[in-house]
């Protein structure tokens, strides 16, 4: 378990996917990684994104960033796996050497237990930061005022008191 590397995987996905075949897609790319002896630490499901440039005629695709450790051959296991799939508009798969190694005894445990992101129902528990944005972004507080300007700023009393 020694030669197992830290990865960062990001994965584009078509945009026109239903909610089923991207499921699918997703428990794929898990299989891919496994099937080399490879450990999900983490997934973060992204969500829909407008793409910088359009890929394969498309202007928007799902995006996934995987935390993972690949044994030496894995990367390419992994990489020819999802060249072959045509739901995947891009990968980057890069070896994260700057992240601090995991012992062995966490290594058991993450190979142990489930794949991180979902319940014991393979539901993904895990909110896109979009949602989150929008839910903060509302502008309404309890008392109805308006939300307090930044702590970087100054307010317009501390402005007026210097003049």
């Amino acid at each position: 378990m020694d030669d197992l590397r830290r990865y960062e995987l990001y994965v584009v996905l078509r945009p026109d996917l239903e909610d089923e075949e991207l499921d699918a897609a997703v428990e794929r790319l898990n299989g891919f990684i496994t099937a080399c002896d490879g450990i999900i630490l983490s997934v973060e499901h992204r969500g829909r994104r407008r793409l910088a440039y359009p890929i394969k005629h498309h202007l928007e695709g799902y995006d996934l960033l995987y935390d993972l450790l690949l044994p030496p051959p894995g990367p390419a296991f992994v990489e020819h796996q999802m060249r072959l799939r045509e739901e995947i508009l891009r990968h980057l798969l890069v070896r994260r050497d700057d992240l601090p190694p995991l012992t062995p005894e966490e290594i058991a445990r993450r190979r142990a237990g489930a794949v991180p992101g979902t319940d014991d129902a393979g539901e993904i528990v895990a909110e896109s930061p979009q949602s989150v944005e929008s839910e903060g972004a509302s502008g309404e507080g309890t008392d109805g005022a308006q939300p307090s300007a930044p702590a970087d700023e100054p307010s317009a009393a501390t402005t007026q008191a210097e003049e």
